[in-house]
């Protein structure tokens, strides 16, 4: 991944949008809610209606970027039954313009249609899983020379630059004493990834791979009731393992930070049912699902201590592995029950996927 940004990306005034074909007036306001993790969004409210400008955080080189945004333009024309977010370019036909005082890059979105996931609804959860379906049916016929560049979230060597050696991190590596907790933590981090990499380098390898969203989960989508309306933020998509992007969404479907079982299992079983309907995994994908669940935890991990690091202190990011370790010990008191669920929503001894099915946008997500 590239090297990343601060955690402003400027000023946000009307003057910037000059560059745009906009109806005034203009007014700018924030969009409401928690904000993103990866970017900033504003509101622009025209005479002709809403837009949505975003100002990237995680990308310092504009090239990711424009990879994302090529894919967006091709999804553009796949006939998907719910809205990705589609570019406004300016009046000479660039899509992407540097922010003011050189803070990063912004883009400006069509109004996007929905609102956040009622997360606690099975039918909506359902609903989500059939998107993801439709999406890796999309994605899997894209064209080779619209494949976003990043890395294969496997090559833990490549997540962030100023973590080369993930499996042997120190807390000295960390700017951290060698002292508790930080040895216990570090030292539980070796021995997970020494685990992981077996993996990796075995069942992870020969899990089908394809183009993936990268970032799956109820907080990048949008709904009207329970109708997925639109899919968001594609500027982590790579090639990767088909069902790392389904270990996302269950990882943010469970939440077990806030749900216990039996309700987490029943929306995971609600999330594996919708994918059924438009998608499929294989009996292998489907008992990896939970070492990709940690698998993700871990390159989130590796993303954030980087940026920590960047930034010159990570203490902030410490609890990224506090995190890791209350997955792991959730899987290994409720992992099989998960992938049991998962097994009898996406059936466990099908060998290969079931052709996809894209419903029609009356059918909804």
């Amino acid at each position: 991944m590239s090297t990343e940004l601060g955690e402003s990306s400027g000023s946000w005034e009307v003057d910037d949008l000059a560059a745009y074909r906009l109806m005034p007036p203009l007014t700018i306001a924030p969009l409401g809610g928690p904000g993103g993790i990866n970017n900033q969004v504003r509101i622009v409210r025209t005479g002709a209606g809403r837009f949505l400008w975003k100002g990237y955080l995680t990308h310092a080189d504009p090239a990711p970027i424009l990879a994302e945004h090529l894919l967006l333009d091709w999804l553009a024309g796949a006939g998907l039954s719910f809205a990705i977010p589609a570019l406004v370019p300016t009046r000479e036909g660039a899509t992407l313009l540097p922010a003011p005082g050189g803070a990063g890059w912004r883009a400006l979105f069509a109004w996007l249609p929905g609102a956040p996931l009622d997360r606690r609804d099975p039918a909506t959860i359902a609903a989500l899983g059939s998107a993801l379906g439709v999406l890796h049916g999309a994605l899997a016929d894209l064209p080779a020379d619209r494949r976003p560049a990043l890395s294969l979230n496997g090559d833990l060597t490549r997540i962030h630059p100023l973590i080369a050696d993930p499996c042997a991190l120190t807390p000295t590596a960390l700017g951290l004493p060698e002292a508790m907790p930080h040895t216990e933590q570090l030292a539980t981090w070796r021995a997970t990834l020494a685990e992981l990499g077996a993996f990796l380098a075995g069942p992870y390898a020969a899990l089908p791979h394809q183009i993936i969203h990268g970032d799956f989960g109820p907080g990048n989508a949008l709904a009207l009731g329970d109708r997925i309306t639109a899919i968001l933020d594609f500027e982590f998509a790579l090639w990767d393992a088909r069902a790392l992007d389904l270990a996302s969404g269950l990882t943010m479907t469970i939440r077990i930070w806030q749900l216990d079982p039996p309700e987490s299992l029943t929306l995971a079983g609600a999330f594996c049912r919708g994918y059924a309907q438009t998608g499929g995994l294989t009996a292998a994908e489907i008992a990896a699902l939970p070492r990709l669940m940690i698998l993700r935890e871990v390159v989130g991990a590796i993303w954030w201590l980087g940026r920590a690091l960047a930034a010159g202190d990570v203490r902030p990011m410490l609890g990224r592995l506090d995190g890791l370790s209350r997955l792991i010990g959730w899987l290994d008191a409720h992992g099989e029950a998960l992938v049991d669920v998962a097994g009898a929503a996406l059936g466990r001894a099908d060998p290969s996927p079931p052709p996809r099915r894209r419903p029609s946008p009356e059918a909804g997500g």
